[in-house]
């Protein structure tokens, strides 16, 4: 995926678990390469100290629950959705991805593994996820 006016799209519940922190540094990484990155839901206030850093990178934000109206028009401009979660039980946020084929960019972790399709890169480090973008 080259860089220019493609958007990344970090949807849901924006909590630390989820990988608010990898979110960062994979921008911070990817900040000269022409990607839009966004961050749209509700923020918990464990994460509330990100807000500069979003700031900081240039990062669009949505702060707060979003009615479908929005959602849809997250999804439809999303090139691509990143879900760098630190632990996950499932995620809501992956389905949507395939019911609205948007290719996903997402943490490779033994809870998710049986949706995440064969030969899928594993994905841990900001830097790996940087490169698979």
């Amino acid at each position: 995926m080259e860089g220019k006016d493609k958007t990344i799209l970090f949807l849901g519940t924006i909590r630390k678990y989820k990988g608010v922190k990898k979110l960062i540094e994979i921008a911070e990484i990817l900040k000269d390469k022409d990607f839009k990155f966004i961050v749209a839901g509700d923020l918990w206030n464990e994460c509330k100290g990100y807000l500069k850093d979003f700031k900081k990178l240039k990062i669009r934000t949505f702060i707060g629950f979003q009615p479908e109206e929005e959602v849809i028009k997250f999804l439809s401009s999303a090139d691509l959705i990143l879900m760098p979660y630190e632990k996950a039980s499932g995620s809501g946020i992956l389905m949507i991805a395939y019911t609205f084929e948007i290719p996903f960019c997402i943490s490779h972790l033994e809870e998710l593994k049986e949706y995440i399709p064969e030969n899928y890169p594993i994905l841990k480090e900001p830097k790996d996820y940087s490169e698979f973008i």
